[in-house]
């Protein structure tokens, strides 16, 4: 069945995997998020906070990802991305519990803003990762 959407979605880990299984150390995975918009397309963009301490770090990694120009406006924690058809929607941060199957995004990113929650429930209900770990917000 073809959606008649305007908008779909996809949950992207950093450091990227191409198979697109979540990958958890431990019981837990406490990270940061952004989410980024290229014209009807959403990507959910994770890491844990151990390798991305700040939001700019996902931004940068996955610009470099998916080779779009973008640059250092403030190091360390302010990218910008040059190309006007992306966009950052903001940000916050993300624990995955593996053992208790969840999901929770709360707080907001310094230098991209809080995420767009309709953004956010287009992620939701479009991607695998929150098939497997439902979502608590707050």
């Amino acid at each position: 069945m073809v959606s008649d959407r305007l908008i779909t979605a996809k949950a992207v880990q950093m450091p990227y995997s191409s198979n697109g299984s979540v990958r958890i150390k431990g019981e837990k995975l406490i990270g940061k998020f952004v989410i980024i918009r290229y014209e009807r397309e959403l990507f959910f963009v994770f890491g844990e906070v151990a390798i991305y301490p700040y939001h700019a770090n996902l931004v940068v990694s996955f610009c470099d990802q998916y080779e779009i120009a973008s640059g250092w406006e403030h190091q360390p924690d302010l990218v910008e991305v040059y190309d006007p058809g992306w966009k950052v929607l903001g940000g916050g941060w993300l624990d995955l519990d593996q053992k208790a199957q969840t999901a929770r995004v709360y707080g907001a990113s310094s230098a991209y803003g809080p995420y767009d929650r309709p953004s956010l429930a287009t992620v939701v209900e479009d991607t695998d990762l929150f098939r497997q770990y439902p979502l608590k917000i707050g």
